[in-house]
């Protein structure tokens, strides 16, 4: 299984994959601050054994289950594992 998304994202933190659908947690890019903490979320879609960023956001609502779970365990990771910022956010500190 190949993670195509790898290509473009160099700051995940951690990656949630379904049988389906996947999320993906990474640092925000930020060029005027390279380590600003805040945490930032992607979808990524499994096809053929490859994971890739989903570019569309659009799926079958047969996967809908799927990608609320995902969701819901990078939620729950993000509770756990990351500091709420005043503004609503998350962030996460290495």
């Amino acid at each position: 299984m190949v993670d195509l998304y790898l290509y473009d994202h160099k700051k995940i933190i951690k990656v949630f994959k379904g049988d389906c659908h996947g999320v993906v947690l990474e640092k925000r890019r930020n060029w005027e601050n390279p380590n600003d903490p805040h945490v930032c979320f992607f979808l990524i879609v499994e096809d053929d054994g490859n994971w890739f960023e989903s570019k569309t956001g659009i799926a079958d609502s047969y996967w809908l289950p799927d990608t609320i779970e995902q969701l819901t365990f990078a939620l729950e990771w993000v509770k756990e594992y990351c500091r709420k910022t005043p503004g609503g956010g998350w962030e996460y500190a290495d």
